[in-house]
């Protein structure tokens, strides 16, 4: 994806530059929720758009999460539920007020 973007030969913005966000689950050395990761990932993006790339940048995103499933537990249902709901709310403020367009893979389950 990368090299399509910024590829020097072949890339549509050859004179862009690329900040990648790894989103660790175990940067401090204990698992985590995968969502906790999710927003905190995007907490980095956002601060580094408002500082070095405000009004320039465009985020890409290759992630997501399914719909709970029937032999889910409640807990895992709940916290489902939840993200579907803040993942729009967390994206809000790249969006809107660093005027940042982002893209988000689209899934498929082979449903």
């Amino acid at each position: 994806m990368a090299s399509a973007a910024l590829g020097k030969q072949d890339g549509v913005a050859k004179q862009a530059s690329l900040t990648v966000v790894k989103a660790d689950r175990y940067s401090d050395g204990q698992a985590k929720l995968a969502p906790l990761i999710w927003i905190d990932a995007l907490k980095q993006v956002y601060d580094d758009v408002k500082t070095n790339h405000k009004g320039s940048a465009v985020v890409s995103m290759s992630l997501g999460f399914n719909d709970a499933e029937d032999g889910d537990s409640d807990d895992v249902k709940t916290l489902m539920m939840a993200l579907k709901d803040l993942f729009p709310k967390v994206l809000k403020p790249l969006i809107g007020d660093l005027d940042t367009p982002v893209f988000v893979t689209a899934g498929n389950l082979a449903h």
